[in-house]
């Protein structure tokens, strides 16, 4: 089962690391790897834990958006979106 972690968590793990906490101390704590952390800090650095919140969940409808939008045009078009994941080619 895949552990979806709250946007106070992102915030928190991030705002640990500004404060000077090493980043490996900080992933054991979360219970993240530290690419994982690399790339919260890329799409998430600055933000609070509400607009992270807002964020996700504006990425998750639009992820839910393009999969209708693929559904309505029918099978000849095929979705490609990294935000989508399945199989992989």
């Amino acid at each position: 089962m895949r552990l979806r972690h709250t946007a106070f968590r992102i915030a928190f793990a991030l705002s640990r690391v500004k404060a000077g906490s090493p980043i490996e101390d900080v992933c054991d704590v979360v219970g993240i790897s530290i690419a994982t952390f690399r790339q919260w800090k890329r799409k998430y650095d600055g933000l609070r834990p509400a607009e992270v919140y807002r964020l996700r969940r504006l990425e998750n409808e639009n992820r839910k958006l393009k999969i209708q939008l693929a559904k309505l045009l029918g099978t000849g078009w095929r979705l490609r979106d990294s935000t989508i994941r399945g199989g992989r080619r």
